[in-house]
């Protein structure tokens, strides 16, 4: 049966609209190179072509696999960093002792909770993320920041008392 045959007030219309729908976010959001590359914008026609000069965000929903890869080529290239920006997840709420993100999905559609003790440096991260960051700079500044420093210190007579 052909697309035009379909009654578009029918199931089988919907279901496909559907369907199509829900492959196209998808694809758009998925952390692969055509995940990436996929975007959608508004514009006009017109006769001549112009180049939008904004930035663009994507945001993507990675997969392990994918993002192990990526892991293993930062790991290798370290000055990708420069061209990788994070920013702290606004639906994160803070109580006394612990960062909480609510409303985490698992397989099962269940809903839980994550939950990240709150530190000196998980506070320092918390503080330099509020605005889009790139790796190489919250790096640096987490390495002047004189609480990490602090904890740096611990760890390192920590170690030093265990060897």
């Amino acid at each position: 049966m052909k697309i035009t045959e379909l009654n578009p007030d029918g199931k089988r219309y919907r279901h496909l609209i559907n369907s199509l729908s829900n492959y196209f976010n998808r694809i758009c959001t998925r952390a692969t190179p055509y995940g990436l590359d996929a975007m959608v914008s508004l514009g006009k026609f017109s006769k001549n072509e112009k180049n939008c000069d904004n930035k663009l965000f994507k945001h993507i929903y990675p997969d392990m696999e994918w993002l192990s890869k990526v892991i293993r080529k930062i790991e290798i290239d370290l000055e990708d960093l420069n061209y990788l920006y994070v920013k702290w997840n606004n639906v994160v709420v803070c109580n006394k002792t612990y960062f909480k993100l609510l409303f985490v999905k698992d397989d099962e559609r269940k809903n839980l909770q994550r939950k990240l003790k709150i530190t000196s440096i998980t506070k320092a991260i918390n503080k330099f993320t509020q605005n889009n960051i790139s790796v190489k700079k919250l790096i640096s500044n987490l390495q002047y920041s004189r609480d990490c420093k602090i904890v740096c210190v611990r760890m390192n007579d920590s170690l030093n008392l265990f060897l």
